[in-house]
């Protein structure tokens, strides 16, 4: 009640102001009458002569006509925020006089006509936000040059033409929004070089041809949205690059064929959505081959997967389920797979996704049990309809027979057992190489060892003839000593190069004789 008392004493101080002013200033405040001050509107006043003006903050107002040409003077002014006001007109070409401003920010008005080109010129502008007005026409290119924006929301206008291929030389900038529009053409490459993006939303367009290979150079990126455009081709590998992006979504294109980027590499991942495009493979092989890769598992962060309406193929793959000594996936709350060509029976280990809500697996030939979660039991049957001979406690489905039960844990068995076979052989062919590599080694080591030791025999091979021999096989050799084989002479003797019949050659020194004798002579060649 003494609040009721205070703003009815308010709202007659307000009036009496009113009457003291000028007639014509009256007319702005034309609405002020009775005692709710809440009714009350006015026109955006003319605030040009406010030179020293820093800031200029109107929004969530009542305040409706144009904005004032006159707020150009305001040189000194940095922020000028006039959001979620019943605004109209064209955004004056004035404002692009405001060479101090970093902020600009005009959303939720019913602002009409074409942006500006004019605002290109604020070179400190550092924010620029227009989004939910009604401008139409085109992005103008001198929008790249403000070269310290890091924020730019054009979104929910009805803007047409191009994306301008300068706003890649806004390097510094982080959030880029220019959905609900109707741009056309391609997405130009340019923007694969903002390095600082971490937001990029260009859905609800009409944009065509392909997505560009130079987004995988946006490493920052934590979003990326292009749904509901007619985009074609196939996705960038080049996107698997995006390692910290955690909302990707694509759905409601024209993109074909395998999907080829490295999924296992976004392991900040939270939404994927891929749904309603014509995209085809076989969903268990590995992203190398063309495929999804099983380790889409190892997202630990994923919310929301949604690879519905395409034309994917294969059996679920079990990396899908959360691994009991690693915990994948335990934060995935959607899971729809709905009009695809997947086959098979679902994994048992889907036992363990107990953070899921909502399923999807209609429209595939999927067979078997349903896993036993509160989010199957309690999904509608259309979330299974149109499958092979899926069964289970779902609501609307048929109870499981004991035969499918039996042959669905046999093929568990046999699966186990084929794993246990692998891997035994894999055991066995490992000890055969090792022994193997152990048995070349040695054998190796033998021959290197063996010629050493035929050397060394050969050395001492002489000591084994008989010694008359030797001496016979010496006296021919040396013919019979003669000074043609001598090599050296000595004070007891001179010595002589001998080649022997085994091929052997030999130094013989021949002591001076006491005797002549030969037999002399042999006897003490041999002692």
């Amino acid at each position: 009640m003494a609040k009721a008392v205070e703003e009815r004493k308010e709202a007659e101080a307000l009036l009496k102001w009113k009457t003291s002013l000028h007639i014509k200033s009256q007319s702005l405040l034309s609405s002020w009458v009775g005692s709710n001050p809440c009714n009350w509107v006015s026109s955006l006043p003319s605030l040009g002569n406010l030179s020293n003006l820093n800031i200029l903050y109107l929004s969530k107002n009542q305040l409706f006509g144009f904005i004032p040409p006159s707020l150009g003077n305001l040189s000194n002014l940095n922020i000028l925020c006039i959001a979620e006001n019943p605004l109209s007109g064209f955004i004056p070409q004035e404002l692009g006089m405001l060479s101090s401003l970093n902020y600009l920010d005009l959303p939720l008005n019913n602002l009409t006509g074409a942006i500006p080109a004019s605002l290109g010129n604020l070179s400190n502008l550092l924010y620029l936000s227009l989004f939910k007005n009604q401008l139409s026409s085109s992005i103008p290119q001198e929008l790249g040059m403000l070269s310290s924006l890091s924020s730019l929301s054009l979104d929910s206008n009805n803007l047409t033409g191009t994306i301008p291929a300068s706003l890649g030389n806004l390097s510094n900038l982080v959030t880029l929004f220019l959905y609900e529009n109707q741009l056309s053409g391609s997405i130009p490459q340019e923007l694969g070089m903002l390095s600082s993006l971490s937001s990029f939303d260009l859905s609800s367009n009409n944009l065509t041809g392909v997505i560009p290979t130079s987004l995988g150079n946006l490493m920052s990126l934590t979003l990326l949205s292009l749904f509901m455009n007619q985009l074609s081709g196939f996705i960038p590998s080049s996107l698997g690059n995006l390692t910290k992006l955690a909302n990707f979504e694509l759905f409601l294109n024209q993109l074909s064929g395998p999907i080829h980027f490295e999924v296992n590499n976004l392991t900040q991942l939270k939404s994927l959505e891929l749904s309603d495009n014509q995209l085809t493979g076989h969903l268990p092989e590995i992203v190398c081959h063309g495929r999804i890769s099983p380790k889409l598992g190892e997202a630990t962060q994923l919310h929301v997967l949604d690879l519905s309406s395409n034309h994917l193929d294969g059996e679920i793959p079990k990396e899908l389920d959360i691994p009991q000594q690693l915990g994948d996936l335990k934060t995935l709350e959607r899971l729809n797979l709905s009009h695809n060509v997947l086959s098979g029976s679902i994994p048992s280990t889907f036992d363990q996704m107990l953070s899921l809500i909502s399923i999807d697996l209609s429209y595939n030939q999927l067979e078997g049990p349903l896993p036993n979660t509160k989010a199957f039991r309690e999904a509608p049957i259309e979330a299974f309809r149109n499958n092979k001979g899926l069964c289970g406690n779902a609501t609307g489905l048929k109870a499981c027979s004991s035969a499918i039960s039996h042959n669905h844990h046999a093929k568990k068995r046999n699966k186990v057992m084929k794993l246990i076979l692998i891997l035994s052989g894999i055991v066995f062919l490992i000890f055969i190489v090792v022994g193997i590599t152990l048995f070349v080694c040695l054998r190796k080591k033998e021959i290197k060892i063996k010629p050493k030791e035929a050397d060394y025999q050969n050395m001492f091979a002489i000591w084994s003839y008989d010694g008359k021999m030797v001496y016979e096989n010496i006296i021919d050799a040396t013919e019979d000593f003669d000074d043609k084989h001598c090599i050296a002479v000595g004070g007891y003797g001179n010595v002589y190069k001998v080649e022997l019949p085994t091929g052997q050659v030999v130094a013989v020194k021949k002591l001076h004789p006491l005797l002549e004798d030969s037999v002399v002579n042999l006897k003490a060649f041999t002692k």
